[in-house]
């Protein structure tokens, strides 16, 4: 979908090319030529114009209004309006609209505005005081990044499976069975067997230390007493 409703001018503006579209009844055509194989449905867009009061004009407001989404800000600001709040590009164009019959205004501010295409006021003003500068926006690669690669699939709770073929596991996990004490449950579980001790955990070190050098030492007998791999299959004798 290339195109976006403003709830404040009432109008639909497409995001290719940075215009409102009027009549609202075209939008349908007006998707199309940028994008020929999204269908959009003639009822879809007649609630839209429903919900949202589209029309052939933009429902301009009297005050200044936050920039509108889709169309580009005006680098320079512009001429307004004291009294009917029209915009102008130069001086000339101002006073020539304030001396005229269509307005009794005797005085303008600058402002910075937008420009709305194809329509009688052409150009709006806008209030950019709750904008942000780019220089000012910090950027999060390293997030940005992260958050687009995040798998569909949380492995992290999924309950962790035993192998069919057993043999396919290391001697250590093999013989000692060391999977069946955590079959049925996911690592997220595990995590609090395996985090590091906390300050206040006071015996915690010392069991972990307790808990290494046994593992180490009942390997290395089971390493010199038990028969691995081929000889274990085809049987061994010792003199």
């Amino acid at each position: 979908m290339n195109f976006v409703v403003n709830k404040i001018l009432n109008v639909a503006i497409c995001l290719s090319c940075h215009i409102p579209i009027f009549p609202p009844s075209k939008i349908i055509d007006h998707v199309r030529v940028h994008t020929p194989e999204l269908y959009i449905p003639k009822e879809g867009v007649d609630l839209l114009i429903q919900r949202f009061s589209l029309g052939n004009e933009p429902s301009y407001s009297s005050v200044p209004i936050e920039p509108v989404f889709g169309i580009p800000l005006l680098s320079k600001p512009h001429l307004f309006c004291d009294v009917c709040h029209h915009g102008f590009h130069q001086l000339s164009g101002i006073q020539t609209h304030q001396a005229s019959e269509r307005c009794d205004g005797i005085s303008y501010h600058l402002g910075y505005a937008q420009m709305i295409p194809g329509t009688h006021r052409r150009i709006i003003e806008v209030d950019i005081s709750n904008l942000k500068l780019k220089s000012d926006v910090p950027l999060d690669h390293i997030g940005w990044f992260q958050r687009g690669i995040t798998p569909s699939c949380d492995y992290s709770k999924l309950p962790i499976p035993v192998p069919e073929n057993r043999s396919n596991l290391s001697s250590f996990f093999y013989n000692d069975g060391w999977l069946d004490h955590i079959r049925g449950f996911c690592p997220e579980e595990l995590y609090e067997a395996r985090r590091p001790h906390r300050d206040h955990e006071i015996h915690g070190e010392i069991l972990r230390k307790a808990a290494k050098r046994y593992i180490e030492d009942i390997q290395r007998k089971i390493q010199e007493n038990v028969v691995f791999g081929a000889l274990k299959d085809i049987g061994s004798t010792d003199e």
